[in-house]
């Protein structure tokens, strides 16, 4: 499968949204988290598409728009992972990571990245790891129903 990121605009914003959301629902009614990216609206996403400090990518599998990274700068030679989102239907096919990888060669400057995610999705941990990324030992309890685990991986 062929995994290509191109850059998002204001434009892409209402298709992006729907995949977003697709996304992230089942995680939404599991944590019942208002801070879910299942709750951004539009603007929400334009903010990050115009957000000087992150670079807001539209996913392509084999050409098909399947998704959607945001990432961002958080100081020298440090960056973060923010939402990455796939639709369902393509879950699990080793897209989200090969995303990833690629995000991480388009800024020449990261030396280290980090992400957080849900500490019970074990795919998503299995998948991180995958690409090099290790646990920092820091969580943060969101909810009564979410822990985030943080991980990260020096390059």
């Amino acid at each position: 499968m062929n995994i290509t990121l191109e850059k998002a605009y204001e434009e892409d914003a209402d298709i992006l949204l729907y995949i977003q959301k697709q996304a992230f629902r089942p995680l939404y009614d599991l944590y019942l988290d208002e801070e879910s990216p299942y709750c951004d609206t539009v603007d929400d996403i334009k903010w990050k598409i115009n957000y000087k400090n992150g670079k807001y990518y539209k996913i392509f599998a084999d050409g098909i728009l399947c998704g959607g990274l945001f990432t961002f700068h958080i100081k020298d030679g440090l960056y973060k992972m923010g939402q990455l989102y796939i639709t369902p239907k393509e879950q699990c096919k080793g897209i989200g990571s090969k995303a990833i990888l690629i995000a991480e060669q388009l800024e020449p400057d990261a030396k280290e990245w980090e992400l957080d995610f849900p500490e019970d999705q074990i795919k998503n941990e299995m998948c991180y790891r995958k690409i090099g990324y290790v646990p920092l030992g820091k969580r943060e309890v969101v909810n009564e129903r979410l822990k985030l685990v943080f991980y990260h991986k020096k390059l």
